[in-house]
């Protein structure tokens, strides 16, 4: 079979799951023709089409060394973004407006990317076969889109922001941006709804600076909290960097269109505007529910001692949050007056003279 016809073909199959094979990291396929990613979260896309009776039965498996040829189709399905976050502030809803363009692909934490990153050492000790092995994987997600899309967007899993530097080692265009908001308002949803880094042992967070022998020394109520700050430590040293763009919640929610097209060069058609603001007004997690702003009623269910905790753990790190997003919007301001200084270039004749 020809390449071109083997990669039409494989449009046809979504990468669901990473596992070890013999001779590496090999990936498990479904066969989804006609299929988008529509649902909020990935894991319930690829939860519905397991239970397809020929997925079942024909699990389709190849080892990630075998999918050079698919190193092509990033250039016809370009990644476009990356969206970190602190959790529950906003990324869910992102990647819903995201997915308004018909040209748009968009992954939201997928498992078998959350995979290969937590098994990849830091950037600073990774090999160069290794970050081979993230270059080919996102290739197999972008292959999803081949003849159909034109960009793709992944939002990750909240304890992959330290992974960054992984991801701009194999895609150094991409911009990034990170959500957050008023860490009082995450701990007492998660307290609500735990998520999988607010249970202790749930998740090897080494990377992230928090050994196994450190995590069975934190008392137990006190442990989402270090993962929180953790999270915000790393934010802020790529922020510096200048590898992220920092987003507060209350600002995202003021005007998330407009963010999403500042963060990532877009210019949505008005037809998609009208639609994203369509989905505005649902639950992201939740489509058939309407939305319902909740940060006051969170605050006010948070108890004197968690107000403490994220007084003393969290609150440092989101004031310095804050001071780099404040900084980032006055020097946006800057390069938008000094562009707008710039003359315009000649339309004809000679090109003016270098001065």
């Amino acid at each position: 079979m020809a390449i071109d016809d083997w990669q039409t073909r494989l449009a046809q199959w979504l990468p669901v799951l990473l596992s070890d094979g013999i001779a590496g990291p090999q990936v498990h396929w479904h066969y989804a023709k006609g299929v988008e990613l529509e649902a909020p979260f990935f894991h319930q896309t690829a939860y519905w089409l397991r239970q397809r009776p020929y997925n079942l039965l024909f699990e389709q498996i190849t080892a990630l060394d075998h999918l050079e040829p698919l190193l092509s189709t990033l250039t016809e399905v370009v990644p476009s973004g990356f969206i970190f976050h602190l959790s529950r502030c906003g990324s869910t809803l992102a990647a819903n407006l995201l997915r308004v363009p018909a040209t748009h692909l968009v992954y939201a934490e997928p498992p078998l990317l959350d995979q290969l990153l937590r098994r990849l050492p830091t950037a600073a000790e990774v090999t160069p076969a290794q970050l081979h092995w993230l270059r080919l994987l996102l290739a197999a997600l972008a292959s999803f889109g081949r003849g159909r899309k034109q960009r793709m967007f992944i939002k990750l899993d909240a304890w992959d922001i330290v992974d960054g530097p992984l991801l701009r080692a194999v895609a150094p265009q991409t911009p990034a941006l990170f959500l957050y908001r008023d860490p009082l308002e995450i701990l007492v949803s998660h307290r609500r709804s735990p998520g999988m880094h607010a249970l202790r042992g749930a998740l090897d967070l080494s990377k992230l600076g928090l050994p196994l022998e450190q995590v069975l020394n934190i008392p137990e109520q006190e442990y989402l909290a270090t993962v929180l700050a953790l999270i915000c430590r790393e934010a802020c040293h790529q922020a510096e960097l200048g590898q992220l763009r920092l987003i507060n919640y209350d600002e995202w929610l003021q005007a998330p269109i407009e963010q999403l097209e500042h963060s990532f060069q877009l210019h949505f058609s008005q037809e998609e505007r009208r639609a994203m603001v369509g989905r505005l007004k649902l639950d992201a997690k939740s489509p058939t529910l309407p939305f319902q702003a909740d940060g006051a009623n969170k605050r006010q269910a948070a108890d004197p001692a968690l107000i403490a905790l994220a007084e003393r753990l969290l609150y440092p790190w989101y004031e310095r949050l804050e001071a780099l997003r404040s900084r980032q919007r006055a020097e946006a301001v800057t390069l938008d007056r000094s562009r707008d200084s710039v003359p315009p270039a000649p339309t004809g004749g000679a090109p003016a003279p270098c001065r």
